[in-house]
């Protein structure tokens, strides 16, 4: 029997999901809601699966068939459900797949967008989407570095994403942020703007973390050496401080689209064929914003990709997303003029290049690292400051330490990415 906290779908509210996926005539005979467990797949949200056996008529001989939706729920962990409800990410999520979706998919004369289905929207409680394992989406594993052609079906879905809002503005006359009622950016803040900003402190945290890496791995006391631990940290803050600019959003000097501004590799499905990528949908757009194309581009190749590959990718793929957007909005009879030039791309992606650098450092160490063991669990269950998950508050360096013990991927890429930023600082 189901607990209470698994029956948090009414039965008018399966219902109503079956008749949107499946047709006005589907009767549902029983369903059944299983949790996948809080963090399976991210921190901002819970996430299930609900399984439901129907009839395509009321007719009582009918086979009995089966179907699958996907459940994004408001945690009930109230440092992160206050953070969703008061930040505005269930109210952005909301918009998207309400508003702002279906506006793009009428204006560039589509059925749908690359993502999944939304049936049931529930106030600040939870989405009821379509279950993309149906129809043949995968996730990849978060260690893996991708190949070309999942970049480009990557780059082809967030072509197709911008096109929508460049789209909506040429047949509105009026900028998407006069339709985006939540356009303001969540993740990377500097000052907190309110008590327990999670946002904030896993800035301030992120800082002293990359900090403490660059001066405890081996790798880097010889570089290092004449380098002041004062002038370093100065340094550092210097990029948190240009990532946390460009991330904030609007830009006087380039091309602004709507942007789904997280792509790391869990919000991205792949459908492959003969183990080829071939398709590509995005999910969570609890923190869309309105930026240049790029931003998008630049954080996707630094979370999911090698620096060889990128240097030997990535002029060829910003030439990709480019050919692909200008081919949408054609399509569309929308102007490709009103589309960023590939020379805008080229230059937006040299000059905002900190952004992606920055935001390797800051998002492999968390995302790729192992499970911590049981007793180091306790200890910082322990520790918790009003339930504050202690990476976001202080500095994780000997976690992420030991964690390299377990997994050499997660050494190897997160110190790539800090030999390019130190690479990039030029020291």
């Amino acid at each position: 029997m189901a607990s209470p906290r698994e029956q948090l779908l009414s039965v008018g509210e399966v219902q109503t999901a079956l008749k949107k996926a499946v047709g006005p005539n589907a009767t549902m005979r029983s369903y059944t809601v299983k949790l996948l467990g809080a963090g399976k797949l991210g921190y901002m949200g819970e996430h299930g699966l609900v399984q439901v056996e129907y009839q395509e008529s009321r007719i009582t001989y009918q086979a009995t068939n089966r179907t699958s939706f996907f459940i994004k729920r408001v945690p009930d962990r109230k440092i992160f459900k206050d953070f969703i409800i008061n930040f505005g990410l269930f109210a952005k999520e909301r918009e998207i797949y309400e508003k702002l979706l279906p506006m793009m998919c009428k204006s560039l004369k589509i059925s749908r967008m690359p993502a999944p289905e939304c049936y049931v929207i529930c106030d600040e409680k939870y989405l009821v989407l379509e279950d993309l394992n149906r129809a043949g989406y995968k996730l990849k594993d978060k260690n893996d570095c991708l190949d070309l052609a999942h970049c480009k079906a990557v780059f082809e879905a967030v072509a197709l994403l911008h096109a929508g809002g460049i789209a909506i503005e040429a047949k509105t006359g009026k900028m998407m942020a006069f339709h985006m009622k939540y356009n303001h950016e969540i993740v990377i803040v500097k000052e907190n703007r309110a008590p327990l900003d999670i946002s904030a402190y896993w800035n301030a945290a992120s800082l002293v973390t990359t900090f403490g890496l660059l001066t405890k791995m081996d790798e880097f006391k010889e570089r290092l050496a004449d380098i002041s631990k004062e002038k370093l940290l100065k340094r550092l803050r210097k990029v948190w401080d240009e990532i946390t600019e460009i991330a904030a959003g609007f830009s006087a000097k380039f091309t602004n689209v709507l942007s789904h501004g997280d792509l790391w590799i869990n919000n991205i499905m792949f459908k492959s064929e003969d183990n080829k990528a071939v398709k590509a949908i995005l999910v969570d757009f609890q923190t869309y914003r309105y930026a240049p194309p790029v931003l998008d581009l630049l954080s996707f190749l630094h979370f999911t990709t090698s620096r060889k590959f990128r240097w030997n990718h990535q002029s060829e793929l910003l030439k990709f997303y480019h050919s692909t957007l200008v081919k949408i909005l054609l399509k569309a009879n929308v102007n490709a003029d009103l589309a960023p030039s590939l020379e805008e791309l080229e230059k937006s992606a040299y000059d905002l290049r900190v952004l992606g650098i920055g935001l390797a450092v800051r998002y492999l160490p968390t995302v790729l690292k192992q499970e911590v063991t049981p007793e180091h669990q306790h200890q910082m269950s322990a520790a918790e400051k009003d339930g504050m998950p202690q990476e976001f508050i202080r500095d994780s360096t000997d976690l992420i330490i030991r964690s390299f013990a377990r997994s050499p991927v997660m050494r190897s890429r997160v110190l790539e990415a800090m030999v390019e930023l130190v690479d990039f600082l030029e020291l």
